[in-house]
C-alpha cells in the first residue's frame, strides 16, 4: 500500500467517525428532548388531576348545600362571625355582572384553557407558580361547571362582622391562588431590584477603582517627570 493510499483510506475513516459522533450527538439531543417533553408532560398531567380532584371536593360541597341548606336557608357556626348562607349568584362577586352569564362562561372557559396550555408548554415552572395555577384553574372549573350547567354558582359562605360577598370554596381556591402568585411575582421582583443594585454598585466601585488607578499612575508619571527634570537640573549644575 502507497503512502497515497494509506492517506486516502485514514481520511475517509475520520470522516466515517465524525459522521457516526455527529449522528450519536444528535441522537442524544432528539433523546433529551423527548425526556424533557415526556417529564413536561406528566407534570403538566400531574397537575391537572390535582386540579380535578380540587374541582371535585368544590362541587360534591355544592351538592351537599343544596341539598341541605336551601330549606335552612341560613346555619350560624359563629355567631356575629360566620354562617352558612345559600345564595345562588347569577353574577361575580359584590353583584358586578349581573345576569351576564354567558359572557362570564366565555371569560372563565379561555382564561383555563390558557391556563392548561402554559402548563403543557412548561411556561409555569417553579412550585409556587404551579402551586397557584393549580389553584386558579380549579377554583375557575369550579366556578365554571356551576354556570353552564345549573345557570348560576352556589355560594354558602358569609362572614357576618363585615361587608363581604358570599362566597365558595372554589373562590377560596381562586383567591389563595391569585394571593400566591402575587407574592411570588413582586418576592421576584424584589429579587431582581436587588440584583440590579448590585451590579450598579459593583459597576461604580470598578469605575471609581479605574479611576484610582488611573490617578494613581498619572502621579506616577509626573513623580517620574520631576524627578528627571531634578536631575537634569543637577546634572547641568555640575
Amino acid at each position: 500500500m502507497t503512502t497515497r493510499h494509506f492517506a486516502r483510506d485514514v481520511l475517509k475513516s475520520s470522516k466515517k467517525i465524525s459522521k457516526i459522533i455527529k449522528i450519536r450527538s444528535e441522537f442524544k439531543k432528539l433523546r433529551e428532548y423527548f425526556c424533557f417533553r415526556k417529564e413536561r408532560i406528566r407534570l403538566a398531567t400531574v397537575s391537572l388531576i390535582i386540579a380535578t380532584l380540587l374541582v371535585v371536593v368544590d362541587q360534591l360541597i355544592k351538592i351537599i348545600i343544596d341539598l341541605w341548606l336551601v330549606s335552612k336557608g341560613e346555619v350560624v357556626v359563629f355567631d356575629g362571625v360566620f354562617s352558612l348562607f345559600y345564595v345562588e349568584n347569577t353574577g361575580a362577586a359584590w353583584g358586578a355582572l349581573e345576569g351576564k352569564r354567558w359572557f362570564l362562561v366565555v371569560v372563565a372557559a379561555v382564561a383555563i384553557a390558557i391556563i392548561i396550555y402554559m402548563m403543557y408548554k412548561d411556561k409555569i415552572k417553579g412550585v409556587c407558580y404551579t402551586v397557584a395555577t393549580v389553584m386558579l384553574l380549579a377554583g375557575g372549573l369550579g366556578n365554571l361547571i356551576d354556570r353552564v350547567f345549573r345557570g348560576y354558582v352556589i355560594d354558602y359562605l358569609r362572614v357576618t362582622f363585615i361587608d363581604f360577598p358570599v362566597f365558595n370554596f372554589a373562590d377560596c381556591l381562586i383567591t389563595v391562588g391569585a394571593v400566591f402568585l402575587i407574592f411570588k411575582l413582586i418576592r421576584e421582583m424584589i429579587v431582581e431590584f436587588k440584583a440590579d443594585r448590585e451590579k450598579k454598585r459593583a459597576a461604580l466601585a470598578a469605575a471609581n477603582d479605574e479611576q484610582a488607578q488611573s490617578e494613581a499612575e498619572d502621579d506616577a508619571e509626573e513623580t517620574d517627570f520631576d524627578s528627571k527634570t531634578i536631575g537634569d537640573e543637577t546634572a547641568n549644575e555640575e
